[in-house]
C-alpha cells in the first residue's frame, strides 16, 4: 500500500475508537476498501476527514438518514441498506469519483516518453 494509504487507515482508525462492532466502525472499514489502491481517493478522503464536518461519525449520519427515510416508506421497523447503496451514498458525502471512474486504468500514451 501507499504511504498515503497508511495515513488514511491511521486517520479513520482513530475516528473508530470507541466504536467497535457498530455502525461508525462498519462506515469507517468500507471507507477504507473503497480507497484501497486509489490514491485519488485516499487523497480526498483524508484531507475530509480531518473536517469535523466530514468525519466517518457525520458519514454514518448520513447512511442512517438515508435508512430512516427509507423506513418511513416502507413502513416496518427495520431497514438496512446495501453495501452498494452504502458506497454511493459514501461517495456522494465525500466527492469521490463513481466506482467506475476509480476502477478504470489511466490510458497511457505510449510515445509521449520518446
Amino acid at each position: 500500500m501507499s504511504i498515503l494509504f497508511d495515513d488514511l487507515e491511521r486517520t479513520v482508525r482513530a475516528q473508530l475508537k470507541g466504536h467497535d462492532g457498530d455502525t461508525v466502525e462498519m462506515v469507517g472499514e468500507q471507507l477504507l476498501e473503497m480507497a484501497r489502491g486509489d490514491d485519488r481517493a485516499a487523497e480526498i478522503l483524508l484531507t475530509d476527514l480531518q473536517n469535523k464536518d466530514m468525519g466517518v461519525v457525520n458519514a454514518e449520519k448520513k447512511i442512517k438518514a438515508y435508512a430512516d427515510e427509507l423506513h418511513k416508506k416502507k413502513g416496518g421497523n427495520c431497514v438496512g441498506v446495501s453495501p452498494k447503496k452504502a458506497e454511493e451514498i459514501l461517495r456522494q458525502f465525500y466527492g469521490l469519483p463513481a466506482a467506475e471512474e476509480a476502477a478504470a486504468p489511466t490510458e497511457i500514451d505510449p510515445f509521449a516518453f520518446l
